[in-house]
């Protein structure tokens, strides 16, 4: 663990030739492109995230994963109720 309150991305294991960027297009859309290496390490990431005890993750272009002209991404883990799909029956 570093000595921020967010486990680095950098933590993770990436396969090789990963490529993930997030931008900020404008106020209301932030992207993720990333190529199917990329994506496949990010969602094992959220994985091990969701399963672990910490309860931050922090994406940056420098030192971490993310490719050059992205903003850095956090990703917040929570205890609370979310929306649910379709209807009780």
């Amino acid at each position: 663990m570093s000595q921020f309150d967010y486990k680095p991305s950098t933590d993770y294991e990436w396969l090789d030739n990963s490529y993930v960027k997030v931008e900020q297009k404008n106020k209301q859309l932030t992207t993720i492109t990333g190529n199917k290496e990329g994506l496949l390490s990010l969602a094992r990431h959220l994985e091990a995230f969701a399963l672990g005890t910490d309860s931050c993750v922090c994406y940056e272009p420098w030192p971490g994963d993310l490719e050059e002209g992205s903003v850095t991404l956090e990703i917040i883990k929570t205890d609370c109720s979310g929306r649910r799909t379709g209807q009780e029956t």
